[in-house]
This record gives C-alpha cells, structure tokens and sequence, in this order.
C-alpha cells in the first residue's frame, strides 16, 4: 500500500508506515520490508540490526570512515546516496516539507520536525547555568557559549531563527 503525490510531474510513492519517499515501486517495495522483517543482520561495531545485508554493508561505511557519495558542487561526501540526495537540497533550494502550521518549507524532514516543536512551546533543553529553556539541543549549545565566552559558530546562528 502506498499513497502516489500528483503533485509533482515524476511519479512520487509514500510509505504507508513512515515517511520515506520512492520514485520506483520496486524501491518502495524493497523498503517496506524493513518494517515487516526480521533484522538479522547484527553490526560487529555497534549491535545495530538489519533485515538485509546490503544495509549492513551500507551502515558499516558509519565505521570505516568511507564515504562513496561526493556532492559535485561541493565536494562533501557520505556514505550513502540517499543522504546525498537530501544534500542536494541545500544546493538546489528544494523544501519538499512543509510545516502545516505555518506554511514554511524545509529541505530536510528533521529540520520541520524540529521546527515544529517551536509551535508547541515546548522548551525541554534546560541550560544547568541559568536555568532557561530552549527547543533544541543546538540552541542550547549555542546559549552555553554565551556562558563560557566561547565565539558563537557560524551554524549556531541559523538556530536562532528556525
């Protein structure tokens, strides 16, 4: 069972069970089986668990440092293609997740799951100095730096203003 986005002119398929997206049924179908199978695939690293070897080839790249998959704009590698993927909508300015709140676009799930927290109020990062609240972990890191007079870094600024 898949849910088919004609949204868009290619062809897009849905996971029923989480919200991974596929452009070929085969790929869907292949993927739907991590959720019904049996993972007996163990990592020898990290006692992690798979229902295909090929996952566990792919996840052992996290150990060896190996990294297959270059951005030909930038040149940062990862060890998967899909990973790459998603990169590249930092570079092409697709935002493909949309928050049902307040309508902005993200190109990564994680970053509108994150964001979506900020609708709620919820502050569950407490700062151990001062005692204040903030949404996310980075955020947190970020105020610690106030703390400590450590620079704010040039990825803490975005988290800001999320």
């Amino acid at each position: 069972m898949y849910h088919k986005n004609t949204k868009k002119k290619e062809q897009e398929l849905i996971c029923h069970m989480c919200p991974k997206r596929f452009t070929k049924v085969s790929h869907l179908n292949r993927h739907v089986k991590t959720h019904n199978t049996e993972k007996l695939f163990k990592c020898s690293q990290c006692d992690k668990t798979f229902a295909r070897q090929e996952q566990l080839s792919h996840h052992m790249n996290v150990h060896t440092g190996i990294k297959p998959h270059t951005c030909d704009i930038c040149f940062k590698g990862f060890n998967q293609i899909s990973n790459l993927k998603d990169h590249m909508r930092t570079h092409n300015g697709d935002r493909p997740f949309l928050c049902s709140t307040c309508g902005k676009g993200f190109n990564q799930l994680g970053n509108l799951r994150q964001h979506t927290i900020r609708h709620t109020g919820i502050k569950a990062h407490l700062c151990s100095t001062c005692g204040n609240g903030f949404a996310s972990k980075g955020e947190l890191s970020a105020h610690l730096r106030k703390h400590t007079g450590e620079p704010l870094l040039k990825e803490d600024i975005g988290k800001w203003n999320a």
